[in-house]
């Protein structure tokens, strides 16, 4: 009896050392996770956004590269995205591509909210005046997003009292993004080394090596997307008055 309690104490053992080893190398990998913004930002990408980071963070990975093409969106979406963003354990960088994409309205403030901002060839960011009703809290609070994370704060404020845009270029020449890259490849190269603000403290990016993993919309954020879409809620409305005046005559008989 004892002898078979030693054998059963030796494997589990065995087993949470062989569990150790395992966490260990998932901690060490030196992983990416590629999150994708296209077009209007909804209630399905708030849900995507969330569920990434903490993809991310369950599976400890060292960045999340939230790539943007965007220039619409609801005030309480984008706001819920950001406060995802703030709340990261993880760095996040924000970056405009493909070549032709913008980060505009919505875009603008998420990209000012992102720890490092980074912009492809051909792009460009801005205005950020169509967000509603423009107000004295908009311009203060993109002024204190950009303040937050070394961005700059005046041209940030100018995107939306003013309507500013830049392109990549003039972009990373006002200091309103960190760097200019062509690629994801050349993205992770051009960030290693970086310093980066993470709440109350600075970290020093590690990208060597780094491979990217890319986490898409399930099939929830994309239902989300589509009950939440304007022509899916006009579809709806129409439904419901055929439904109605069906109804209605049915009882006038």
């Amino acid at each position: 009896m004892a002898q078979k309690l030693n054998i059963y104490l030796s494997q589990l053992l065995i087993l949470l050392g062989l569990f150790s080893v395992v966490s260990q190398v998932q901690a060490q990998d030196n992983t990416a996770i590629l999150l994708e913004i296209n077009g209007t930002i909804d209630l399905g990408t708030v849900n995507y956004i969330e569920r990434g980071v903490k993809t991310a963070h369950q599976q400890y990975a060292h960045l999340i590269i939230l790539q943007l093409n965007t220039a619409s969106g609801l005030d309480k979406h984008m706001r819920s995205i950001i406060n995802t963003i703030e709340v990261s354990k993880i760095p996040i960088v924000a970056y405009v591509a493909p070549s032709g994409a913008r980060a505009s309205n919505a875009g603008t403030f998420i990209l000012f909210a992102s720890p490092a901002a980074a912009m492809a060839p051909g792009t460009h960011i801005g205005p950020a005046s169509s967000m509603q009703t423009v107000t004295e809290d908009n311009i203060t609070d993109i002024r204190s997003l950009a303040q937050r994370n070394d961005h700059n704060a005046d041209w940030a404020a100018l995107a939306v009292s003013a309507g500013a845009s830049l392109t990549a270029e003039a972009a990373l020449t006002d200091k309103v993004i960190n760097l200019i890259a062509d690629n994801r490849d050349t993205l992770l190269k051009e960030l290693n080394g970086s310093v980066v603000k993470l709440g109350e403290n600075k970290i020093t990016l590690d990208t060597t090596g780094m491979t990217i993993t890319q986490l898409t919309p399930d099939i929830y954020s994309k239902f989300l997307s589509v009950i939440t879409h304007p022509i899916a809620w006009l579809i709806m409305i129409c439904l419901a008055i055929v439904i109605g005046l069906f109804l209605f005559l049915i009882k006038r008989r």
